[in-house]
């Protein structure tokens, strides 16, 4: 194919390509500033920029990987105590198994106020009549 204009695929003409190579390789040499969360700030070029940018995904990729392995004893009891509850406690609904998980307020009894009478004068001397009043809160 020889005219006169050479064409690449793309439509465009050679000296237009070379004009937009020059164009982006003075765009990749200007330096252009970056600044971290820590406040710090680091003027790169495109090739450093790069760089940095690529070491800081393959440390996060570590770490996480790190993290992973460190969480992975945790998970795994986890499952355990998961599967022991879900065989010892099967007759208990979603709500009774979080109420046994939560303490009771400071100050507030466990029992119905019905089951814990405070000891009268005239049983106080009778330890059996005094019900759920005696037990620790």
């Amino acid at each position: 194919m020889s005219t006169p204009d050479l064409q690449h695929r793309d439509g465009t003409s050679a000296s237009s390509k070379k004009s937009k190579q020059t164009d982006l390789a003075s765009y990749k040499k200007e330096k252009t500033t970056v600044a971290y969360p820590d406040g710090k700030k680091q003027d790169y070029d495109y090739e450093h920029l790069e760089e940095t940018y690529n070491d800081l995904k393959n440390e996060r990729t570590q770490l996480s990987a790190e993290l992973g392995e460190l969480i992975k004893p945790v998970n795994e009891r986890k499952e355990k105590l998961d599967a022991f509850v879900s065989e010892h406690m099967v007759s208990l609904t979603p709500t009774q198994m979080a109420g046994l998980q939560t303490r009771p307020k400071p100050g507030r009894r466990r029992f119905c106020r019905s089951m814990c009478r405070r000891p009268t004068s005239s049983t106080a001397a009778n330890p059996v009549t005094w019900g759920f009043a005696s037990r620790s809160r």
